[in-house]
């Protein structure tokens, strides 16, 4: 969220206050956010793979993983569990770690049970 909102501001897009009455009725009037492509960018950024609230009660973070596990090996300790419709797992994008795991990984079961 503070991503987007710091982008749109750089671009004087969103104002960094905004008083406006109908925050109550529309969440992103709070913010600024008056047209459409704002609108999306901030809905990508809150919810980027447009999981609802209730889809993301089934998402768990997996930490303290070792490095030497791979995707698949996280796929298959957790699949006993529940069926897993999405899986997250997280590799350094630059620096000289880049390609390598991160530590952590986050798993979406079809429920939360």
């Amino acid at each position: 969220r503070l991503i987007a909102a710091r982008i749109l501001r750089r671009s004087n897009a969103i104002p960094a206050r905004s008083h406006r009455s109908r925050a109550a009725e529309d969440p992103f009037s709070e913010i600024g956010a008056e047209s459409c492509t704002q609108r999306f960018l901030l809905q990508v950024a809150m919810d980027p793979k447009g999981l609802d609230s209730d889809k993301s009660a089934s998402r768990l973070y997996v930490g303290n993983l070792d490095f030497r596990i791979s995707e698949s090996d996280v796929i298959k300790m957790f699949s006993p569990y529940g069926k897993i419709i999405a899986e997250d797992f997280l590799l350094h994008t630059r620096g000289p770690k880049r390609g390598e795991p991160r530590g952590y990984a986050f798993v979406q079961y079809t429920t939360k049970e």
